[in-house]
């Protein structure tokens, strides 16, 4: 009986083994940068780059008008350059940086406000917490903080 089962589970074994298929070499591996996603996806773009995700994001979450996303634009280039030039003082004082940072984002809220409809800014806002929402269930992390006034 034992013999029997043995024999039996070695010949499933061997089965299960050669019946899975081989990755083709042709395949993207998951490790590649177009299948990257997260903070590193941004670690190397620019900050014009980085306006015009922002910009198209914006205009799938809330349909900006083309007038608006040239300001938009405008603020978030100010913005991400802003905070690029803020990244480079990493060896700075923190405190100093964390304010610069929330000036930053003041500014930027507040232009945002002036080029937006109310409407569309409390949909952004919206948009944005359930971003945050999100990822915060994604990740045992703090959540990421979201730009608010």
């Amino acid at each position: 009986m034992k013999k029997t089962f043995l024999l039996a589970s070695l010949i499933l074994t061997f089965g299960l083994a050669k019946a899975q298929v081989a990755i083709p070499a042709t395949a993207t591996p998951a490790h590649s940068p177009e299948k990257s996603k997260g903070k590193k996806e941004n670690h190397n773009i620019t900050p014009e780059q980085k306006a015009d995700k922002f910009v198209v994001k914006m205009t799938e979450a809330i349909g900006l008008e083309e007038a608006q996303k040239s300001k938009v634009k405008s603020l978030a280039l100010d913005h991400f350059k802003a905070m690029e030039t803020l990244k480079k003082q990493a060896n700075a004082d923190k405190e100093k940086i964390k304010a610069e940072v929330k000036t930053s984002r003041k500014k930027f809220n507040d232009g945002l406000k002036k080029v937006l409809s109310p409407k569309q800014f409390e949909a952004w806002k919206t948009s944005k917490k359930e971003a945050a929402t999100k990822k915060k269930g994604a990740s045992s992390k703090e959540p990421i903080e979201t730009i608010e006034d």
